[in-house]
Parts: C-alpha cells; structure tokens; sequence
C-alpha cells in the first residue's frame, strides 16, 4: 500500500492551505520527536524524585540512618514514633529509628512528623514456635533495625530497654473468644520449629493465624470464620515490649468503633480523623476518673464483636484514619481478648462473663437522690420543700462533707439529717474519700491521734513509698470549711484491709443510719504538690500534666499486688470491693457508687461522678458517657441533673437560662439508669425546690414520671445482673444491622423497647428522629409518627413539657402508679401494662416485668404477657409462693390495673377475661364491659379494671372480637 499516495490525497481532499502551524505540528509529533520527549522525561523524573526525597527526607551523610522499612508511607498508616517527646527533631528521630517528614504548617493533632517506618524498626522475631489444635505460641527475640546497626542491646525509642526474649501465644480460649498474650516469658521455652510460612487455626465461630519458624515478624490476625473478615490485625505498626512501656497497633474491622474511655469526646462513635491521643487513667479531673481499655466494632456486616485490653496500667489510646488504634501501656504485659459476638448483647454477655455480671441494686436506688457539698445548713429547708411539693425522692446525703476526712466519723448534723430521713421513710446516703488522716485535726491545729489510721498502719495496710521506707502521705483539701488535712492512703489490694476495715464500716453504718455510699475521691486524689521522682519512660497524653503522679500518688509506690503504677486503675474498683465486702454479712443491700471505676466495677456498685457544668455541652457529654459506661458492664451510672458546677456560658444570675436547660435535663430524667441532684462546694445551689414556682411543677411531673417507670427500669437491672445487657443503651445496640444508625447518640433506647428523642440545644424546636425497624408508637397516646412500614427519618416538633419518647412494634412495657417513695408506692401503686402490635399481618406482642423481692433471700419474680392473632392477651404469673407470701406480708400490690394495646385497627367487642387459679382449674371466662375505651385515631384499645392478682392466678387471658371497617 502507498502510504504517502494516501496522505497525498487526504491532503488534497481536506482541500485547505498548509501552513507554518502544520509545519510544527508534523515535527512536534515526528517518530525522533517523541523519542527525545521520551527520554527527557525519564531523566527528569530520574532527577526529581531524588531531589524530593532529599528536600523532605534530608540525609545527612554524617548521620548514621537506622531505618529499617520504608518512609514512603501514605499519611494515614504513619504511626507516631517518639509520642510525647519534646523539641524532637530530625536527627533524634532518625537516632530512634524512625522516619521524618516535616510538612511545613502542619496541624499538631495530623500526621506524626516522626513516624515509624514500614515495617516498622521494632518488632519481635520468631525463635521457637509450636502450633496446636486451638493455639499458636513462639518464643521471640526483640529486634530494632537501630540497635542493630549500632550493635547495641535492643532498646525502645524512649532509649529504655526492650525486653530481650518474651513469649507470645494466640489461643481460641472458647469457641467466641480468642486471647492474645505476650509478656515476659516461662521457665519452660517452646520447641524449635524451623518452617518457616504462614500458619492458620481455624475455629467454629473464630479463626486464628500468624507465623512459624526463625527470623519472621510476630504478628496476629484474628478473623470470623464464617464471613473471613479480620476482626484484630497486628501487622501494621510497631511491637514494643519493656518493663514500663509497651505498645501495639491493632487494625479494626471497620471505623464504627464505640468505648475505649474514659475520655473526653463528644460522640458516642470514636473519630480516626487524627484524635488526639487519649489517656485511661484514674485521676480527679473531667471524664477520666475510670479506665476501660475495651470497645465494640460493628463490621460491614452488621456483625459486631469486642476487644478488651486486660491491665490495671495506665494506657494512652490514638486512634488514626487507617482505620488504625495504637495502644501505649505503661507494663510489660498484652492480654487483648477478642469477642465474637455477633451482636451486641452477645458481645456484652462475653465481657461481662470475663469481668464479672452487673450487680443488681436495691429497688430504692432506682429513685431520686439529693445531694449538696458543703452546704448542710439548707438541708432542713430542702426536705420541708420537698415534701411539701410531693415531689418523690428516695435519699439524702445531708453533706456530701459531712465524713471529710475522718471517715468513719460523721457530724452531729450529718446524725441528726439521718433520724429525720428515716421518720420520713427515706434513705440515706454518705459520700466517703478512701483516705486516712494522720490526726483526727486539720493541718495547723493539734495533733489529736486517730485510731484507724494507726491501726492500719500497724498492720502495713498502707501504701508505701517506692524504697518501701515509709507510708506514702498526701493532702486532703476541703474545700467548704478551707482546711486541709495530712493523709494516708489504704491499700485495697491487700486482701487482709477488709478486716480491717468490717468494724470501721459496720459501726459507721449502725451509729448513722447510713444505707449507702458515694466513694468518691478514689483515683486516689492528692491535693498537695506533687513531690514524686517517677522517672517513667513515657507518659499519657493526660493534657495539662507532664506527670502522671499530678493529683495522685506516686506511680512506684508500693502495694501488696506490687508497683502501684501497674494497679492504679483498680484502686477505686478495690475500694468499693472492700466495702463491699466488709458490709456484705450485716448489710448486704448497700448502694454503692464509685466516682472511679475499671473493668469489673459493675459487679460490686454503679458509677456516679461530679465534674458536669450546667451548660448544653455537658448535657449531650453526659449522655455520651452514660452510654459508653453501659457497654462496660456499669448498668446504674450517671451524672448530676444540670450538672454539680456553675458554668461560664450561663451567668449565675440568669436564671430563666438556667431554668430551661435543667427543664431539659430534668425531661431526661424519667429513663436514665441514675437520677442525682448534686451541687459542689462553692456553686450555685440547683436542688428541684430552689428554683421558681413553675419549676417546682415541671419537676414534679417529671419524677413522677420517673417513678411510673420505675418496674421497667427494675426488669432491665435485672437482665443486666443476668447477661450485663445495659438498661439505657444506643439505637446500633438494638439495630446494628441498620448503618443509618451507628452515628446516631442524641437518641437514646430505654432498653429494646422505649427510644426516648430529646432535645439537646439550646432554643431546640425539631427534633429529626430516625426510626430504625418496623414501626413505633407514641408512647402515650399510640399515634404512629411515620405511616409507612420500614426505617426512615421523620422531623417532629419538640414538646414543650416532655421529651418526645415511643415505644416499639411488638413489646410490652410495664408501669405503676407513682407515689412519693418507693415503699410507698410497692403497696398502693397499682401496674398497668402497654402494648405495642407488631404492624405487619398476625399482630404480636410480648413482654416480661420482674417484680422486686426483698433484695436478699427473696429474688425477683417474673410475669410474661403475650398477644396473639390480634385478639388474645395472654399473661402469665412466675411468681413463687414464697415470693406472694412475702408480698401479702408487707401489703405489697401484686395487681394488674389496666392493659393499653395500640395497633388495633379493627372494631373490638365482646371483650372476656378467663383466669386460671394457682394450682387450679380454668375458670369460667367473664364479660368485661365498662370502662373499655377504643379509638381508631389513633388505634388503641384500653381495657380497664382487669384487676388481676399476680399471685391469686397464674394465668389470665383477655379476648375480644374484632369486625373490620368498611
């Protein structure tokens, strides 16, 4: 063929000029032409690249280089080296074997100007390994590219030494739970296994994998074996173990990541968007006295599983966009277990076997708590008030100083609040600090002897300092009457203190009339300089300390369970186990609250801190942290109403502000898990009767409401003390399946069945509710807010009097008439019931109500109901005949009043009720005519007077007949 006859013809054809342009073009696009464009491009680029290497990664080549992987690492997986090191620099981070990369303007909470490398410098090779039917163990040598290069012993990059040899073993411990250690290693080493490749165990529900053979990075995956998803991957980042520090990054199975407190932050689902690192440590300031190194991970899925950290240690937590979490723990040891689920409950139910079951409270725990500090001279007028208003309330703490500092001593007006209290059929509560004093005076006045403190001093029940010369000392400061006290702290660790402390307790308890304890100060708290020499290799991020011994004790201090650095984080959970213990025998329904709380605290008492400003922020925060203390196994937790402490945004004189933010708080005060009003020292007084007149009403519709849900907050403790499910819990718990609602914390689930909407911002007039599921109703009335069946988002007009709540498709919720006290109100506080229909075809519906015992020998009794076919309710009595006894005794009601049903759509008549006698035959069914009321907008049935006696029968069925509308 002619090719250039072709283009000749072309050319002609095209039937244009050509010109000087054409002339250009035909040489810029020449053969020899794009060869040259060729090869200056590659020669450029040749030169480029090592010319941005060196402007961002600067070789000094005087400067040894001890990085051992890569730098050339995406923002996101650059992992901090040198985390808390001041005034680091190129040169020292270099020195520590990691990567730098200066970006000029860079945020202080982005990317790590130094980071480790990829692989990482540290790590840990595998020596010996042995794999089994259910494990994968090996023995491993700590390495650093650094340190071998400068042929060295191996270090951290905190310059301390790396432990030389640990052992590490993955284990499918029971068929939902998988254990990762690594610490300092056995007597007995593991037998070599020179092949060398990947090696996988597979489990039922989980499946675990590493490496075998010599020289190959430790890591640990473990995935669910069912859908091959890696729930916890340690491959990425670096593994470091000492005596004081080590640390491990962990790759999630997904952002939606809930729990690792406490810490400040404002929503319930964990960022990855460059947090600032986050401490758990025990210490008197906002949101940090406890510490729960475990979270919950909803997988793509839907699947949700758990990681629980097992240490007392403080521990720094960052987590970053990968997804990444990198753990700093200040021991030597890594116990990490992984928790199958798959869904929430199931993973509760797992931790809370590990950690200990919730422990159930006292029925009178559930009600309203006043409390004050400082300010015992209004405790008269409060409770004239009080009752005065019929508000119901349960307790008082006269003072919450009333036993500062000498303990197990309290006031002549803490005694005599006490006596008037009990004439009112009330309870009382006390606020006790763990520490001792030296003296029975404060500092400055003569020192008069204490017998407790020379007591436990005697018996070497005190903290010691890190020589173990002498007892380690602090301050106690009082803030209400400005005196200051030298102190001891106990050491609640040693077994033996609970002797010690059983005669201190029980005669306390008797001499005061006291039912129940605030432990508060137990981080523990020293109010003196801090005088402590810790010399730790890293410190948490803790914000405006550089020490982790500001505000406590010294982290090497001595305690009978070793280094009080490795325990600190169970001190408050100690104390509280103590008093628990020391009272169990004589007193064994105490309510106990711990300001500082650890895996496990639920199994002795609930959570209560002060700290919350009366702002809208801490509203929502207080909810957040009501929440994330739920999902660690504390059941009964929460916050002051409106908050203990004055606040910078709403002037103390401008009450009509303030008014309405605790008119909001007060209308979430009907479901949360612990209803407290509690003022500091110092701050303006916020007890329900010191406000105005119209407040005082609104209040009091709320605790009464409060109080009708009283049986429904007792069922859900008590399937918390069964499985640890928590009462008051967030939408995902109940619908993780759902991915609309993994970011959704500003509604709240009042257990499965009642989502409660508040409105949380100031001058809030629409709230925008997501209805996950089928269906829900109104509580109240029974409306549906959305006609359609299925999940959506509906925006509704906030109340002015109550919080927008609704109950779900197919539950039924129990209730009884209020009354001013709990007593009171178990013998003339008759129970009704609400149920809710499914709204699909075949209308179903079931609940269960646990009634109190006596909180010892007798437990709790249960009652079922159960709707069919939309025309039978079926109840059903599980109480015991001791249990009826023991109500009949005490004039206890056992009597169902009324049963509500929304959802039914048809006519009803010829309504019946048929009761079956304990241990009897059926008997004859009766007509129930007046008071039955229906309406069809909204469609809802209430059938009055029922009048069934739980303990009289054990089965009752309600019917009716429906004809359908035309």
């Amino acid at each position: 063929m002619d090719y250039e006859k072709d283009d000749q013809e072309q050319l002609v054809e095209d039937n244009r000029p050509i010109t000087w342009k054409d002339g250009v073009s035909d040489a810029l696009t020449s053969r020899p032409a794009l060869f040259t464009y060729l090869t200056v491009t590659c020669v450029t680029i040749g030169l480029l690249i090592p010319m941005w290497f060196l402007i961002y990664y600067p070789l000094d080549l005087e400067m040894a280089i001890y990085t051992r992987g890569s730098c050339m690492i995406a923002t996101k997986y650059r992992f901090p080296c040198l985390v808390g090191e001041e005034n680091t620099t190129d040169l020292t981070c270099a020195l520590a074997g990691c990567c730098w990369y200066d970006e000029e303007g860079s945020a202080d909470q982005g990317p790590a100007k130094c980071f480790h490398s990829m692989p990482a410098s540290y790590t840990y090779k595998m020596h010996n390994s042995t794999v089994g039917p259910n494990s994968i163990s090996a023995d491993l040598t700590a390495y650093s590219f650094a340190d071998a290069e400068a042929r060295r012993a191996v270090r951290t990059p905190y310059n301390n030494s790396a432990l030389p040899h640990v052992t590490a073993s993955v284990t499918i411990a029971e068929p939902e739970r998988v254990l990762l250690e690594m610490g300092p290693p056995p007597a007995v080493a593991l037998t070599a296994n020179s092949d060398s490749h990947p090696v996988s165990v597979n489990g039922s529900v989980l499946t675990i994998a590493s490496n075998t053979g010599p020289e190959w990075d430790f890591f640990a995956v473990v995935s669910r074996t069912s859908t091959g998803q890696a729930l916890v991957d340690t491959r990425l980042g670096a593994t470091i173990v000492s005596d004081q520090y080590t640390e491990f990054t962990v790759v999630p199975a997904s952002t939606a990541v809930y729990g690792l407190g406490q810490a400040f932050h404002s929503t319930l689902r964990r960022t990855f968007d460059w947090p600032p690192r986050t401490a758990m440590f025990g210490r008197s300031r906002l949101f940090s006295e406890g510490s729960h190194p475990f979270y919950m991970c909803i997988e793509p899925s839907g699947d949700v599983h758990g990681v629980y950290l097992e240490t007392s240690a403080p521990v720094e937590v960052q987590l970053m966009p990968g997804p990444s979490i990198t753990f700093r723990v200040l021991d030597s040891r890594v116990k990490l277990h992984v928790l199958a689920g798959p869904t929430p409950a199931d993973v509760t139910d797992q931790y809370t076997q590990l950690v200990g079951r919730p422990r159930l409270p006292p029925l009178w725990a559930l009600g309203f708590h006043l409390c004050r500090e400082g300010d015992v001279g209004s405790f008269d007028t409060v409770m004239e008030q009080m009752v005065a208003s019929r508000i119901p309330f349960e307790s008082d703490c006269v003072d919450a100083t009333a036993l500062l500092p000498l303990g197990f001593e309290a006031s002549e007006e803490f005694l005599n609040g006490s006596q008037k209290l009990h004439a009112m059929n009330r309870h009382v509560m006390a606020a006790v600090a763990p520490h001792l004093p030296l003296y029975r005076d404060p500092v400055g006045e003569e020192n008069t002897a204490y017998p407790p403190y020379e007591d436990a001093d005697v018996q070497g029940l005190l903290l010691r300092n890190d020589n173990n010369t002498d007892n380690v000392y602090g301050e106690l400061y009082d803030l209400s009457r400005n005196r200051t006290w030298n102190v001891s702290y106990v050491d609640y660790s040693n077994t033996a203190t609970v002797g010690w402390a059983k005669p201190l307790y029980q005669g306390l308890i008797t001499n005061n009339s006291i039912d129940g304890f605030f432990l508060m100060r137990n981080t523990p708290t020293n109010d003196g300089e801090d005088m402590c020499n810790d010399s730790l290799p890293f410190v948490p991020n803790l914000g405006d300390s550089k020490t982790l011994s500001n505000g406590t004790v010294c982290m090497l201090s001595k305690q009978a369970s070793g280094d009080h650095l490795t325990s600190h984080n169970r001190y408050g959970q100690e104390q509280t186990r103590t008093v628990r213990e020391a009272t169990k025998d004589t007193f064994p329904s105490l309510m106990l609250t711990s300001t500082s709380t650890s895996p496990g605290s639920g199994l002795q008492g609930g959570h209560f801190a002060t700290g919350m400003t009366a702002d809208w922020t801490s509203l929502s925060l207080a909810l957040v942290e009501t929440l994330e203390l739920g999902l660690y196994g504390i059941p009964q937790s929460g916050y002051p109403i409106c908050g203990s402490r004055n606040s910078t945004s709403i002037p103390t004189d401008d009450t009509e502000r303030l008014e309405t933010l605790c008119l909001l708080w007060y209308q979430l005060l009907p479901y949360l898990p612990l209803a407290v009003s509690h003022y500091e020292a110092g701050h303006l007084p916020r007890n329900p009767t010191q406000m105005s007149s119209s407040f005082k009403l609104s209040v009091l519709a709320q605790v009464s409401q409060r109080y009708v849900f009283i049986p429904y907050h007792y069922t859900l403790l008590v399937e918390a003390s069964q499985t640890g499910v928590p009462p008051l819990r967030p939408l995902w718990y109940e619908f993780a399946q759902d991915n609309a609602t993994w970011d959704i914390d500003q509604q709240l689930l009042l257990g499965p069945a009642l989502m409660i909407a508040p409105a949380l911002t100031e001058g809030q007039q629409i709230v925008e509710l997501y209805l996950p599921g089928s269906c829900w109703y109104e509580y109240f009335q029974g409306f549906r807010p959305k006609d359609d069946i299925g999940p959506g988002w509906v925006k509704l007009p906030v109340p002015a009097q109550q919080t927008l709540i609704y109950q779900r498709a197919g539950s039924v919720i129990f209730n009884q008439q209020a009354s001013e006290t709990l007593s009171q109100q178990r013998v003339d506080g008759i129970y009704s019931a609400t149920v809710a229909l499914t709204c699909e075809e075949g209308y179903q519906a079931s609940g269960t109500l646990y009634l109190p015992g006596d909180d010892a020998a007798i437990g709790p009794g249960s009652v079922t109901v159960t709707v069919r076919d939309n025309s039978t309710v079926e109840i059903v009595s599980g109480l015991s005949r001791p249990f009826c006894d023991f109500y009949y005794n005490h004039n206890y009601t056992s009597v169902l009043k009324q049963v509500q049903i929304f959802g039914i759509t048809e006519s009803v008549t010829n309504v019946t009720l048929a009761l079956t006698p304990a241990g009897g035959a059926p008997l004859p069914p009766t007509v129930l005519t007046d008071p039955i009321h229906q309406t069809l907008e909204p469609p809802a049935l209430i059938v009055q007077d029922v009048n069934l006696d739980w303990c009289r029968f054990e089965r009752a069925e309600i019917t009716w007949t429906v004809a359908e509308l035309v």
